[in-house]
């Protein structure tokens, strides 16, 4: 027991002079080379810099994708709109000349029975 508790004092004495020893090794690069103060301190700001700048791209691709949405459900409206306009004038036209609209749809009919056998 007394190797164990000798063994862990070493170990932590070990550490101590280890700490000690790269806290002198810093504050001695430090003070050889004042860059390494200039350096952080860009690397600090260059740190927030590129949070601004992430943020900032966030937001506008948010309301990018805000003004494409809005852009698309209005297309979409448009369409729909002009969708049942032309069903409402084929009805009327269908409802006008029966006739025609029959014949129309017969031809129609034939054109795709050819096209459809053709293919074959």
């Amino acid at each position: 027991m007394q190797k164990l508790d000798n063994a862990v004092n070493t170990g932590k004495e070990y550490a101590k002079d280890a700490k000690n020893y790269a806290a002198g090794a810093v504050n001695a690069a430090e003070s050889e080379y004042s860059e390494i103060a200039d350096i952080r301190a860009d690397i600090s700001s260059l740190k927030d810099n590129i949070a601004a700048l992430t943020s900032h791209v966030k937001k506008d691709g948010q309301a990018k994708v805000g003004e494409l949405k809005e852009a698309a459900t209005k297309r979409v409206d448009d369409i729909v709109a002009k969708s049942d306009l032309t069903l409402e004038q084929i009805s009327e036209q269908v409802k006008a000349n029966p006739r025609q609209a029959i014949l129309i749809a017969f031809a129609a009919g034939l054109v795709t029975n050819f096209l459809l056998r053709s293919g074959r």
